[in-house]
């Protein structure tokens, strides 16, 4: 046992290491790709995500009653990582239970309906695909969400004082600001690190694709075409990739949440999705865009092998346990 908590200590730092030294060998590609990355979130995410959560902030702080509906209903529209961070943002406050709260997040973080129909539907020529992806996702997620108990908070807070709109508007783009700071960043490095990742080993190409940033993955399966490429889109859509893991894990790790009901939520929404994607193709052929058809890599063998590894560095996402609280960190100092 000690010994294989040593090595858990371990590991981590060496592929810290070797990711460093990977950066510094490819000095051009890193630029390259953060470059690119840092665009495409100015241009594309950050005007869809920074309204919708500011304005998801603003409905959960307002919205007392239910409040659990309006995390699922706001989670759906404005994509991640709104879900987890309104979640979260509920169990510190006490309005909802601990597993209550991991439930919500798992179940309130999907792919919104823009990226979907404006990117994904783009990618392949009908928009009609990235609705129903959007529609498939709802089943499937409200399979986590604890209805019966999230409709109800758990304290009283009726009798409380109201914070003046104006506040609860100050804080929420304050919070919109500093999120759609953390996707970015998120972002950046993960398609960095797949860039890198794939100039190193190119058999490896499409596993880092499909499971490091989902947009990029969407993309590979569009580039691939046909069923496999659409079910490969819909997995990596229902995945939803380590960028956005890292997005998710933050805030809940913050809150003393746990990452198991999302990782499972994910994993049935990309098997759910693959099937779905698969079947809409099947009956409904469609042509992808001349952009995403350009040398795509081939799904080797090679890189279906390496998916033990995929699952063996996402055990080492755990959630610290018994970390005392600072100042810094009390729920007190937290934006509410």
């Amino acid at each position: 046992m000690p010994t294989a908590r040593r090595f858990s200590k371990i590991l981590p730092a060496a592929l810290a290491v070797l990711v460093l030294a990977a950066f510094l060998r490819f000095p051009a590609v890193v630029r390259e790709t953060a470059v690119s990355s840092l665009s495409r979130c100015a241009s594309s995410l950050i005007p869809a995500l920074f309204p919708y959560m500011t304005a998801a902030a603003i409905l959960v702080r307002r919205w007392k009653r239910d409040a659990g509906i309006s995390v699922f209903l706001v989670g759906l529209l404005a994509g991640f990582p709104v879900g987890a961070v309104s979640a979260a943002a509920l169990f510190r406050e006490s309005r909802i239970g601990k597993r209550d709260a991991e439930r919500l997040a798992a179940a309130s973080c999907c792919a919104s309906p823009a990226f979907l129909v404006g990117v994904l539907g783009r990618m392949w020529g009908d928009e009609r695909f990235g609705w129903v992806l959007f529609l498939a996702s709802v089943p499937a997620l409200l399979c986590f969400f604890p209805l019966r108990r999230t409709l109800r908070a758990v304290p009283d807070r009726q009798t409380e004082p109201a914070e003046p709109l104006t506040r609860d508007l100050a804080d929420a783009i304050g919070q919109a600001g500093a999120g759609c700071l953390a996707v970015t960043s998120s972002i950046v490095f993960f398609s960095v690190l797949s860039a890198v990742g794939e100039t190193l080993l190119p058999p490896l190409s499409p596993l880092f694709r499909l499971t490091f940033e989902f947009s990029g993955g969407a993309m590979y399966g569009a580039s691939v075409g046909g069923m496999l490429g659409a079910a490969l889109s819909g997995a990596a859509v229902g995945f939803s990739g380590l960028a956005v893991l890292t997005q998710v894990s933050a805030p809940l790790s913050e809150a003393g949440l746990s990452l198991r009901p999302y990782l499972l939520s994910r994993l049935v929404l990309a098997a759910w999705l693959a099937a779905v994607s698969a079947a809409w193709c099947r009956f409904h052929p469609m042509t992808p865009a001349a952009e995403t058809l350009a040398q795509p890599p081939v799904l080797t063998t090679l890189s279906l092998c390496a998916l033990p590894i995929l699952l063996f560095c996402l055990s080492l996402l755990r959630r610290a346990k018994n970390v005392p609280r600072s100042p810094c960190n009390s729920p007190k100092n937290l934006v509410k």
